[in-house]
C-alpha cells in the first residue's frame, strides 16, 4: 500500500564562553541573509506534495569523486528539482526514487535510493545554496496524539494503525548556506518522539555570525507557529532523537559534512554545465 505524503526564531541566552548548559527559546534577531526560517515554508510544501513520481526524468548525470551526482526535473519543466548522490549511477529514476512514502507491511520506507533530496539557487547565482534532504519514513505527531497510543514495541490495534498510517510520510530535514559563501549555516532538523517511533518536533539551528557558534535554536511541534519549549544544549553540541543510527547530536562536524555534500553537488552542476536558470529559486516559480 503507498500513500501519499500528507501535510504534515526565540528569546536566545548568549553562552558566556563557559562549560556550562546553554538554553535558547524564540526571539526577535537579526534574520540570516538567505532568510531560511521563510523559505522552509515552500520547501516543505515541495517535498509535501511533489508532482507525479511518473513524470521524473534525469536532466544530467556527473560522476565525480566516486559518486554520481543525478539531476532530476520533471517531464513538463526544464528546471532541476532534485538531486541523488550515489555510488552507482541511476538507470530508472522512476523505479529508484519515490517521492512519496512507501510501505513494507504496517513500517514506512522511503524507497530503494535515499540519498536524495530537493535543491535551490535562493539568490540566482547558478549555485545551490538550500537542500531539503530525505531522512527517512515516518509518522509525524500533528498535535493529534491520543492519550492511549501504546509506546515502542507496544502491539497496535487495527483502529492505531490506520492512525499511525495515515499520519507516514516522507522525513525532510533542511540545510541552508544563508551567507551565500558555500558553506552550510543553518539547519531545520527532525527530533524523534522519545517513546515512539514518530516525529515529534523539528528543532532550528541557526548561528547569526555563521561561526557554528549556535545562538538561535528552538523547536516547534507539526508548524513554525507551534514551538515547543527550549532547547538544551552544551558547548555547541545540540541533542536530538535521530531516526536511525546516526550520532544523536548536532555539531559544527555535522555542518562540515554536509557541506561536502553541497560542494560536491555544485561541482557537479557546473560540470552539467547547469546555470542559475535551470534551478528553482522561490515562490515566484511556475510548476
Amino acid at each position: 500500500m503507498v500513500i501519499r505524503s500528507l501535510m504534515m526564531f526565540s528569546v536566545f541566552m548568549l553562552c558566556l564562553e563557559l562549560s556550562l548548559p546553554s538554553t535558547s527559546v524564540y526571539a526577535q534577531i537579526p534574520e540570516a541573509r538567505g532568510d531560511m526560517i521563510k523559505f522552509y515554508g515552500f520547501a516543505d510544501t515541495i517535498s509535501t506534495f511533489p508532482p507525479s513520481p511518473d513524470s521524473l526524468r534525469i536532466i544530467k548525470q556527473k560522476f565525480v569523486q566516486g559518486f554520481y551526482v543525478a539531476f532530476i526535473g520533471f517531464q513538463k519543466s526544464p528546471k532541476v528539482r532534485i538531486v541523488a548522490v550515489t555510488p552507482e549511477p541511476i538507470k530508472n529514476v522512476k523505479k529508484d526514487i519515490s517521492l512519496v512514502v512507501e510501505f513494507n507491511g504496517i513500517y514506512p520506507r522511503a524507497g530503494k535510493v535515499t540519498s536524495w533530496g530537493y535543491i535551490f539557487d535562493r539568490n540566482k547565482d547558478g549555485k545551490i545554496d538550500f537542500l531539503s534532504l530525505l531522512g527517512g519514513a515516518a509518522p509525524y505527531d500533528r498535535g493529534d496524539m491520543p492519550e492511549d497510543y501504546p509506546v515502542r514495541k507496544v502491539q497496535l490495534n487495527m483502529d492505531q494503525i490506520e492512525f499511525m498510517v495515515s499520519h507516514c510520510q516522507l522525513v525532510f530535514n533542511y540545510w541552508a548556506d544563508d551567507n551565500y559563501d558555500g558553506k552550510l549555516d543553518g539547519l531545520i532538523h527532525i527530533d524523534m518522539d522519545p517513546a515512539r517511533d514518530w516525529v515529534q518536533d523539528q528543532i532550528v539551528v541557526r548561528s547569526k555570525k555563521f561561526n557554528y557558534k549556535f545562538n538561535d535554536v528552538w523547536a516547534f511541534q507539526y508548524s513554525m507557529d507551534n514551538r515547543a519549549d527550549t532547547v538544551i544544549f552544551h558547548n555547541n553540541t545540540i541533542p536530538y532523537r535521530p531516526i536511525d543510527n546516526t550520532p544523536p547530536y548536532i555539531t559544527e562536524k555535522t555542518f562540515k559534512d554536509k557541506t561536502e555534500i553541497l560542494q560536491l553537488i555544485n561541482r557537479a552542476a557546473n560540470m552539467a554545465g547547469l546555470r542559475a536558470q535551470d534551478f528553482v529559486n522561490g515562490r515566484e516559480e511556475e510548476e
